[in-house]
């Protein structure tokens, strides 16, 4: 062993004190058993993946998801996870109270007697702003791709 120690360059000795800072932090974060779980059972998650349509589609779109979520500035990036755990719990709280069941047929004059409730206002007017930014992202990402082409 001592004869090892001897061998190892300043720069391994470095990189082998990095490596133990970030198991240590991994350990901490809960994290380094995970990954241990991982590698210790490579084949069966590579299998599952593989044979696993569902799962593969879901990584995919996952995937997409992330490659939107990188191209945001980190300003962007911070008031979009807020907005989405907000928009997230009050969807989930609201399919929680909803059941599809019991949902009323609506024409157009109960549409019109909804819209005099405060919370289907909101409701409409997130969904509206949301439509709203959206078609502009929309439209300026067209514009790029036309400058480019």
């Amino acid at each position: 062993m001592a004869e090892a120690a001897k061998r190892i360059s300043e720069a391994e000795a470095e990189a082998l004190a990095e490596l133990i800072e970030v198991a240590v932090m991994l350990k901490k974060s809960g994290l380094l058993g995970w990954l241990k779980a991982i590698a210790e059972s490579g084949d069966k998650l590579v299998e599952l993946f593989t044979s696993d349509y569902t799962l593969f589609r879901q990584l995919a779109l996952l995937q997409a998801v992330a490659g939107g979520i990188g191209k945001l500035e980190v300003g962007e990036f911070v008031d979009a996870r807020m907005n989405t755990e907000k928009a997230m719990y009050c969807t989930f709280k609201g399919l929680s109270q909803t059941d599809p069941a019991k949902a009323p047929r609506v024409g157009m004059f109960g549409a019109m007697r909804m819209m005099g409730d405060k919370d289907v206002q909101k409701g409409l007017g997130f969904l509206l702003m949301l439509a709203k930014n959206l078609g502009a992202c929309l439209n300026s990402m067209e514009e790029a791709e036309k400058k480019k082409g």
